[in-house]
């Protein structure tokens, strides 16, 4: 039956929308990318038509988000999918200079002292917030740029085919070098117990 199928539809938009944090649109650029953000993970909790995502976004914004909707709707350009709106609103919400600070904020970012799940996740959250979808061989190197030098060392004689076994083997790395500082840590530690 159409008509249950639709009700049904219905019900779940209602449910993913009022999952939804409003967007009001104070020309605050970190607001606008959290509310991506957001919009972004309850969306891929479901099976959803652009169309049925654009709905529901839209129906969500409030003061100068819903004003800038409308503007841009009266014009026949309203936007038929969600990538279309959030590249509407990132060019109207986020300032050239914020994008420039976070894409440089992005450039610099290095592992440091944090461990390899670590680091990629900041590094996949730097990229969410530039809104950049990097995928294959760009997000490879953009990962082992990033990574330790020790690390990277390793890593250099390594064959992978996909960034998942990248990803293990720069583990696997990690786990090595905190081993073998540990070995050298307990040689030198044993001969001092022993004179006691």
């Amino acid at each position: 039956d159409k008509h249950a199928t639709h009700e049904v539809c219905d019900v779940l938009l209602d449910r993913i929308k009022s999952a939804l944090p409003y967007f009001d649109g104070k020309y605050d650029p970190h607001a606008y990318i959290e509310w991506e953000l957001n919009v972004d993970n309850e969306f891929k909790k479901y099976d959803l038509s652009e169309k049925q995502k654009v709905r529901v976004a839209s129906s969500v914004l409030v003061n100068y988000g819903l004003t800038e909707w409308k503007h841009l709707c009266r014009f026949g350009k309203a936007p038929q999918s969600w990538k279309d709106v959030k590249r509407h609103f990132r060019d109207v919400f986020v300032p050239k200079y914020y994008s420039e600070i976070l894409f440089t904020k992005l450039q610099a970012l290095k592992q440091g002292n944090k461990t390899i799940a670590e680091y990629l996740d900041k590094l996949k959250l730097c990229l969410l917030h530039c809104g950049l979808e990097e995928t294959g061989e760009l997000l490879e190197h953009r990962f082992l740029q990033g990574l330790n030098g020790e690390i990277q060392n390793i890593l250099v004689d390594k064959h992978y085919n996909t960034f998942n076994e990248l990803f293990d083997l720069a583990c696997d790395s990690e786990i090595k070098l905190k081993k073998d500082i540990t070995n050298k840590i307990e040689a030198l530690v044993s001969p001092i117990a022993n004179i006691l």
